[in-house]
């Protein structure tokens, strides 16, 4: 068991580091190229700005939310937007990062029609996994529903600005993907994994 706990806390430790390394490398880079006209963001809390806000309980759960003091006492307005977070998150850097103002808007704040957001969409939502089976107790936006989001703002762009234009900006847009953490959590909590199970479930967690 002490061993378990530690190769979590390891885990976790390489996750945080790739994340902030991610984020520097990325500001680094981008000094040398031209702003991306947009950013779409995937991923759990680490990149939420809000999504879960609109999220309704169900029979099992309500959604973890971040929409009360004090999450936000360090954002403009000591604002609580839906980000885990004293102010901004990781998306917000990475996007500064990249040239943009801020994070895109969470896609589930957007009006009906939802391509006013030309500049990209967020669709991160906390307690989102890569599987479905880790999600918390389904109440988050698991990564295949984001990506179906993704795919009804595609379709949406692809109205406003003809094919031709959308598929031009998609090839100079970012995509970050940041999620992974909970089905690290769902591996090494399950008691009925053995070591052996561990070395097919996390190379196949990284394929998927």
């Amino acid at each position: 068991m002490e061993g378990r706990t530690t190769l979590m806390a390891l885990c976790i430790a390489i996750t945080i580091f790739f994340r902030v390394l991610g984020a520097l490398g990325s500001g680094k880079a981008q000094q040398l190229q031209v702003p991306p006209p947009a950013i779409f963001v995937f991923g759990d809390g680490a990149v939420d700005v809000g999504n879960n806000n609109y999220l309704e309980a169900n029979d099992a759960s309500e959604p973890v939310q971040a929409n009360h003091p004090f999450y936000g006492i360090d954002f403009p307005n000591s604002k609580a937007t839906g980000r885990f977070s004293n102010g901004y998150n990781l998306a917000d850097f990475i996007a500064k990062a990249m040239g943009l103002k801020i994070s895109p808007p969470a896609y589930l704040s957007l009006p009906g029609e939802r391509v006013n957001s030309i500049t990209g969409v967020n669709y991160a939502s906390e307690g989102a996994g890569i599987w479905n089976i880790t999600n918390y107790n389904g109440v988050s936006i698991h990564l295949l529903m984001q990506v179906d989001y993704f795919a009804a703002t595609k379709s949406q762009m692809k109205t406003k600005l003809g094919n031709s234009e959308l598929k031009n900006l998609l090839s100079k847009s970012i995509f970050l993907l940041d999620i992974g953490t909970i089905d690290i959590f769902y591996i090494w909590n399950r008691q009925f994994y053995t070591m052996d199970d561990n070395e097919i479930n996390i190379p196949n967690l990284i394929t998927s």
